[in-house]
C-alpha cells in the first residue's frame, strides 16, 4: 500500500451514500442525508469534514479526528466509518459535547 493511502479514507468507502435512497437522487434540492465520501474527507448537505489524524485504519474502515465546516461555523469530532455486510455503511460520531451516534447509509446507485 503506497504512505499516501495510509493517510486517506479507504476506496471502499468513498462515493457517494444515503440515509435514503432518495437522497442519491441528482438534482434533489433536499437531499440532506446524502454524503460523499472522498480519499480527504465527507461532503455533507450544508457541511464539510476533512480528515485530520486516522486513529485506525483497514480496508473497510476508519477511524480519526474531522474538522467540520459549515453555516458559518468549524467544529472537531471523531468519526468512524465501516462497512456492513449488506452493503451499507454505518458512521459514528463522538464528541465531548454532545452523546455519540450513529447513522446507516445506503450506497448510491
Amino acid at each position: 500500500m503506497p504512505p499516501e493511502a495510509e493517510t486517506e479514507i479507504p476506496d471502499a468507502l468513498q462515493g457517494r451514500w444515503g440515509l435514503t435512497l432518495a437522497d442519491c437522487q441528482a438534482g434533489r434540492s433536499d437531499a440532506k442525508g446524502l454524503m460523499v465520501v472522498g480519499p480527504d474527507g465527507l461532503d455533507f448537505y450544508e457541511s464539510r469534514a476533512v480528515l485530520g489524524r486516522l486513529s485506525a485504519r483497514g480496508e473497510d474502515r476508519v477511524q480519526g479526528s474531522f474538522a467540520f465546516t459549515g453555516e458559518g461555523q468549524s467544529w472537531t469530532r471523531q468519526e468512524s466509518m465501516s462497512l456492513n455486510p449488506d452493503g451499507t455503511l454505518t458512521r459514528r460520531e463522538t464528541a465531548d459535547d454532545m452523546p455519540p451516534f450513529s447513522l446507516t447509509y445506503q450506497p448510491c446507485p
